[in-house]
């Protein structure tokens, strides 16, 4: 029979709660009579990936409290506030127990340390394994803000790597016409709102035209083309960026090699930030969807569209799922 702990604590920032959280949550509650949760304040999150993108205090909280709840165990549960690693460890002598994933082992080493400085008893230390998700990597907040998996774990660059080719379908086209985003003037009155943003243009006019306005994209991709007629114009051709990437993507189509293509360009940007451009061979019309469902939460991914205009995309968790959807339709 499983022991069961009489007091035990926890920690973690529980941004954007997933699978993990899940998993570690319930690993915890199953084997204690009583738990504290000590939730990460802002002092103590500054260095991760994206920090701008962690929920608030109370979100997070709140997040916690419905699956504690879902899980019957709101009675023997406490959250509260940390401010520093140690939380109160060191405040409570009768804690008998701390669950830590293997990130965080040497943490709860160090705090014992300190426990026993004082007289204390230390902590049993159990390590929690981190659910992994389907790509076989661990699932975390980061990757999440960093756009690569959704809260179960599932990675939006798989939706593209059964097939090399994937195509519109007919009943999507009246759909794709309706605007993805925002309608928006492309002028120096939006450098306001796309600032400290991650920005991903598709189309030779759109990227030219941020240019212009002194915006160069995090990632552009271009066909030399517009409304599917060559762009003779010099004006525009000699302001579009050296690509550092090249692709083959048919009209009407998302191409595998495209898409990982971008992703590779994504990844080169985040780790270095420098701006990367993608010149496609054939039409860029499409990689408007892949744009968005590889982009880290919060980008902006913008296109035109005939007769409508500029079209801006503010990534979401749920604008990604709506596209996903989409994908899924494409044969």
């Amino acid at each position: 029979m499983q022991k069961k702990f009489t007091h035990a604590i926890l920690g973690g920032t529980f941004d954007h709660f997933h699978a993990g959280h899940k998993h570690f949550l319930t690993a915890a509650i199953s084997q204690t009579e009583y738990l504290e949760i000590g939730l990460t304040t802002e002092k103590l999150y500054g260095h991760k990936l994206f920090p701008y993108i962690i929920e608030h205090y109370p979100t997070r909280e709140e997040n916690i409290k419905n699956f504690i709840h879902s899980q019957n165990s709101s009675e023997k549960t406490n959250i509260i506030p940390l401010y520093n690693i140690y939380g109160n460890s060191l405040e409570k002598e009768d804690i008998d127990v701390i669950f830590v994933t293997p990130d965080t082992e040497k943490t709860a080493e160090k705090i014992n340390q300190e426990r026993q400085q004082k007289g204390w008893k230390p902590m049993q230390i159990i390590v929690v394994p981190l659910k992994k998700g389907t790509d076989g990597n661990v699932i975390a907040s980061a990757r999440i803000r960093k756009g690569e998996i959704d809260r179960e774990g599932n990675t939006y660059l798989s939706l593209f790597l059964y097939k090399n080719v994937y195509s519109l379908p007919e009943l999507l086209r009246n759909t794709l016409r309706i605007p993805l985003g925002e309608v928006i003037e492309i002028k120096s009155e939006i450098i306001t709102l796309l600032e400290n943003k991650t920005i991903i243009s598709i189309g030779d006019i759109m990227t030219v035209s941020l240019q212009k306005i002194g915006i160069q994209p995090a990632i552009s991709i271009f066909d030399f083309r517009s409304e599917r007629e060559e762009i003779i114009d010099k004006n525009i051709i000699d302001k579009l960026p050296t690509p550092q990437h090249t692709g083959e993507n048919k009209p009407g189509t998302i191409q595998k090699d495209v898409v990982v293509t971008l992703q590779k360009a994504l990844d080169v940007y985040l780790q270095t930030n420098e701006k990367q451009s993608i010149s496609i061979q054939g039409e860029e019309d499409l990689l408007t969807l892949p744009s968005v469902l590889l982009s880290p939460l919060q980008a902006i991914v913008l296109y035109g569209q005939k007769d409508i205009g500029a079209i801006a995309i503010t990534v979401t968790e749920e604008k990604k799922q709506h596209i996903k959807k989409l994908i899924e339709q494409f044969v």
